[in-house]
């Protein structure tokens, strides 16, 4: 699936885990629309904002984010969540290249939901 092709009533977005080809982790297991157990959400920082997409596997969520702010710079990774509590944070080390936003959520039909991921 290409992000153009996502709409509010259809197409699928994953999160990867691994190698190109032969991921280790693959979330949702089968082929979904984000509105069933994708969380998303959007931030304002002076000088910025940010935006995330959390992706459920219980007791797991992987969080993928990124964000900029004035005094502090940009920041982007994946948090990985345990019951909620954060356990690791993998932060980019190549430049970000990002549609995480209003627009995309907007389009999906998904609701901005800010509190449920707090920025490492």
């Amino acid at each position: 699936m290409r992000i153009a092709d996502l709409s509010a009533r259809d197409g699928w977005v994953e999160y990867r885990f691994g190698p190109i080809g032969a991921p280790e982790l693959v979330v949702p297991a089968t082929r979904s629309h984000p509105r069933d157990g994708v969380q998303v959400g959007t931030w304002s920082f002076s000088g910025g904002g940010g935006a995330f997409m959390q992706f459920s596997n219980a007791p797991y969520a992987y969080a993928v984010y990124t964000a900029i702010g004035k005094g502090w710079g940009e920041t982007s990774g994946v948090a990985v969540l345990k019951n909620g509590k954060r356990v690791a944070n993998l932060p980019c080390r190549s430049p970000v290249q990002s549609e995480l936003g209003p627009d995309l959520f907007d389009r999906a039909g998904l609701a901005d939901e800010p509190a449920a991921f707090e920025l490492p």
